[in-house]
């Protein structure tokens, strides 16, 4: 995958601030990290060309050239969100994190160890406020991520931020469902 913009982060909390930043844009975050030894936090976005999507990955660097890197078989993978812009809504195509769930169905070599659960939690919730914050900015009303009927993940992993599942079922996959978050337009200052 060839990405588009590869910034550098120095642990997980600064990631998730900047990721929870209402008008956050990474073409268009300009704050520079010293290149010191030590394990880094690279967030790479790609807009492959002649799609409408956006694919999203993170993974742990600890070289300078560790910021390339082979998407889910490097052993460093961390999270991956991809996501297409819709006419009146955000469709979540993929949402994945490095945790105890991704660990259960994974069994190559992992060089690093999986988020606990606190911090899968705050990884996940920041990832939402990002999609929330990209919906505001393009006005849209929603985002839609499609879940498995039995909502496993989804009571784990949307549910808990505002999701809600809906009936509607899956145009691919009669197995799974629609969920949904409504997302509240951005106050403008004269309101508040």
């Amino acid at each position: 995958m060839i990405f588009n913009k590869i910034v550098l982060f120095t642990c997980l909390r600064e990631l998730n601030r900047v990721l929870k930043q209402p008008v956050f844009s990474l073409p268009n975050y300009t704050k520079t990290l010293s290149f010191k030894c030590g394990e880094k936090i690279a967030f790479g976005i790609s807009h492959p060309s002649n799609s409408d999507r956006t694919l999203i990955r993170m993974w742990y660097a600890n070289t300078y050239f560790g910021i390339w890197h082979d998407d889910f078989d490097s052993g460093k993978f961390l999270a991956a969100l991809d996501y297409r812009v819709c006419d009146d809504h955000i469709k979540i195509d993929y949402m994945n994190l490095y945790d105890q769930e991704y660990v259960r169905y994974q069994t190559h070599y992992r060089e690093t160890e999986h988020l606990n659960t606190q911090r899968a939690a705050e990884l996940n919730h920041a990832m939402l406020d990002y999609i929330a914050n990209q919906a505001r900015a393009m006005k849209k009303p929603k985002v839609i991520v499609d879940v498995h009927q039995n909502l496993r993940i989804f009571d784990n992993y949307y549910k808990p931020y505002g999701f809600f599942a809906t009936e509607r079922r899956c145009s691919d996959n009669p197995y799974w469902v629609e969920a949904e978050l409504v997302v509240e337009p951005q106050k403008s200052p004269d309101t508040i």
